[in-house]
């Protein structure tokens, strides 16, 4: 076997360190066809269909054609079990390499907590190492199972062995698809994909997709491998695992600071572009930016592409990650989304700060994620439809000092006390639509 596919992969990490995902997304393209086995091939088009979400001129029919491929690329298992579920209680089985320090560990949550014990039973099987793993979640009331750095098919028999009914795996592509590559053995006779992937899985073995009315449409369903389940509200549950910092009343003062916090990743051109035009309708406005990730080349990186990008560099701050970011929301006057990669965490904890969030709804269920958050939360109105209704939605809102303040005074609260953050309303809904009818032929919104 050559070792051309190592170059290829060694290329894709290259360009994470600069934040390039056209680049990164071509690497790990070529690695997938480079290599000569099949788990690392998966693992690498995982990662470039992983990728292909962060660039603008990628459509939605290209990445579901490259999703179908996946799943062709994928041995066709059979579960070959069969168990009576009735008068018992139905087994509930979390895969996930994220039971960690994370921001999807806030989504994961409820899930593991509050569930229904007298009707379900909960395991979880992490792929996370065992000092990483989030002690919150470690002592939740489940059946905890660590597999990090088992070879899937090791993982699925132990999955089989519990007779898990229903498997949900929570990762998808992220995490080079492991999650994927485990749930194609067929340990579980129900599969579905939740929360962690923002697109179908394409995985053949991968029997439902959660979505909710906001993020899939009537006809949407065309575009996934799965069948789709919505849920009447977000599809996900803010329930964070650390307090939140203190909100402090709002300042004012005669500039308007706007920010992102999302990963640099998802800056691309036409996201510059759009806060470029912001830029210059509001001459008194400072953007800051704030990386996911302490690697300086990311920084210099994307400093560099907002000066090719013609963006007013002295009144732009990038910065990298830290650990009391989110204390820094209480100097953001507005939250930029970006698009078609939008935040999904990242919004959550501005709301949570009481900062506003413009957002972009787009065309596909992981472009639209920042606007269910948003519509779950109670602030549709901060959801626009155009790009010019988005620098339209940016500008009028930081020329309204008394409309921005009431967002400061209110939204924490807002949040706080909407279906967003119900975890008890959110699990009813997921028990009841996806859990105790999923064999039903039809699955109808609760």
């Amino acid at each position: 076997m050559n070792d051309e596919f190592h170059d290829y992969e060694l290329a894709g990490a290259k360009a994470f360190l600069s934040s390039d995902m056209y680049k990164a997304a071509q690497a790990y393209w070529l690695a997938a066809q480079s290599d000569k086995l099949l788990r690392t091939q998966l693992t690498h088009f995982s990662s470039y269909l992983f990728c292909l979400h962060y660039l603008p001129r990628v459509s939605d029919e290209d990445i579901a054609r490259q999703l179908v491929l996946y799943g062709k690329m994928c041995p066709v298992e059979t579960y070959r079990e069969s168990r009576s579920i009735k008068g018992k209680k139905i087994r509930i089985g979390y895969l996930s390499a994220d039971f960690r320090q994370h921001i999807m560990a806030d989504f994961i949550r409820p899930f593991i907590e509050d569930y229904d014990k007298d009707s379900f039973e909960v395991f979880v099987y992490s792929l996370t190492s065992p000092e990483s793993e989030n002690e919150l979640l470690r002592n939740a009331p489940v059946s905890w199972r660590n597999a990090y750095q088992w070879a899937p098919q090791d993982t699925a028999q132990l999955i089989r062995e519990d007779s898990i009914d229903i498997l949900v795996d929570l990762c998808g592509h992220t995490h080079g698809g492991l999650t994927l590559m485990i749930a194609s053995f067929r340990p579980a006779p129900i599969q579905l994909s939740a929360i962690g992937w923002i697109n179908s899985t394409g995985l053949r073995a991968m029997d439902f997709y959660l979505s909710d009315e906001t993020c899939c449409l009537p006809g949407d369903e065309a575009a996934y491998t799965e069948d789709v389940i919505r849920l009447g509200g977000c599809h996900m549950c803010y329930a964070p695992l650390k307090g939140l910092p203190e909100v402090k009343p709002f300042r004012h003062r005669e500039d308007v600071v706007l920010g992102s916090f999302s990963n640099f990743d998802k800056l691309n051109e036409d996201v510059l572009t759009v806060w470029k035009d912001i830029m210059i309708e509001l001459p008194e406005a400072r953007l800051i930016l704030k990386d996911t990730t302490a690697i300086e080349s990311r920084r210099a990186a994307i400093l560099n592409r907002l000066e090719a990008a013609s963006m007013p560099m002295d009144r732009i701050r990038a910065e990298l990650a830290s650990d009391d970011y989110l204390m820094e929301y209480n100097g953001i006057d507005i939250a930029l989304d970006t698009f078609p990669y939008t935040g999904g965490g990242t919004v959550c904890q501005a709301l949570a700060m009481g900062v506003p969030v413009i957002a972009l709804y787009g065309t596909r269920h992981g472009s639209r994620l920042s606007s269910s958050i948003l519509s779950a939360a109670g602030h549709e109105e901060l959801i626009a439809f155009s790009r010019l209704e988005y620098i339209s939605k940016v500008i009028d809102l930081a020329r309204d000092r008394k409309r921005l303040w009431s967002y400061h005074e209110g939204l924490s609260s807002d949040i706080k006390g909407s279906s967003l953050m119900d975890r008890k309303l959110y699990m009813k809904r997921i028990e009841t639509v996806s859990y105790t009818h999923l064999t039903l032929p039809t699955i109808c919104s609760v």
